[in-house]
């Protein structure tokens, strides 16, 4: 692959989404959280995938996300009776310096498999 193409998709990669204003997304880099307030008392909450992210109830309605690796996977907020009150698309990207370290081995691999050809 090009460097230049691979920047492109690094640097997308690490920039937050557009759609963070939509009200279904939670959209973090990794290494980071936000708390997640709800108007209701939750009784228990849910991640589809813990190794993309993770999730703690705070408080009857607060809910602290963390953002572990890069990906996407739901988030689910249960209520009495176990009704769903809340779900969410939580993406998690890569941080600036993740995507400087992956271009910074692109370019090592590159210049090695130069030096064989």
């Amino acid at each position: 692959m090009k460097p230049i193409c691979l920047f492109a998709i690094l640097a997308a990669a690490a920039m937050p989404s557009l759609a963070a204003a939509d009200d279904s997304l939670i959209s973090l880099r990794s290494s980071d959280g936000t708390l997640v307030r709800m108007e209701d008392d939750a009784s228990s909450v849910l991640i589809a995938d813990p190794a993309i992210a993770d999730v703690q109830l705070v408080s009857d309605r607060s809910i602290f996300v963390f953002g572990r690796v890069p990906g996407s996977t739901r988030l689910f907020v249960l209520g009495e009776n176990d009704e769903i009150m809340l779900e969410r698309r939580v993406i998690v990207s890569r941080t600036l310096n993740e995507v400087q370290q992956a271009l910074t081995d692109e370019q090592v691999a590159a210049q090695a498999a130069e030096n064989e050809g």
